[in-house]
């Protein structure tokens, strides 16, 4: 069915801690909804993991975006990259080089490490 998009009703509400199980069909074929199940956040040590709890939950819709996330990649030879992990290593946020020995005056906070030196910082994009 097509509409006018003045009589369109659009939202978007983000839900996180959901992992998709099932596209739902109509008889026809059509995509009618996605089955979700609910995760809950269990910790291991310093690993924190979403764990699904087997409960569920359908959200009707007739549109689905696949979005898996993203790993990174080395963007200089000279910053300590761990390629399997796609991650800067480090040790609660201060970098750290190959034998896990922290380099000095260094911090990583997400997509920013900062050096007490400004000329030793760098940003990740």
């Amino acid at each position: 069915e097509f509409r006018n998009c003045d009589e369109a009703s659009t939202s978007l509400e983000l839900q996180f801690l959901r992992s998709p199980v099932e596209f739902l069909t109509t008889p026809e074929g059509f995509l009618r909804g996605v089955k979700l199940e609910i995760n809950e956040l269990q910790t291991n040590g310093d690993t924190v993991k979403a764990v699904g709890t087997g409960q569920y939950e359908e959200i009707e819709c007739s549109f689905v975006v696949r979005s898996i996330g993203y790993k990174s990649t080395v963007i200089d030879p000279d910053i300590p990259f761990d390629s399997h992990l796609g991650i800067i290593p480090n040790n609660g946020g201060r970098v750290v080089d190959s034998n896990g020995d922290v380099i000095q005056d260094s911090r990583k906070c997400g997509h920013l490490v900062k050096a007490q030196d400004p000329k030793s910082s760098f940003i990740l994009v």
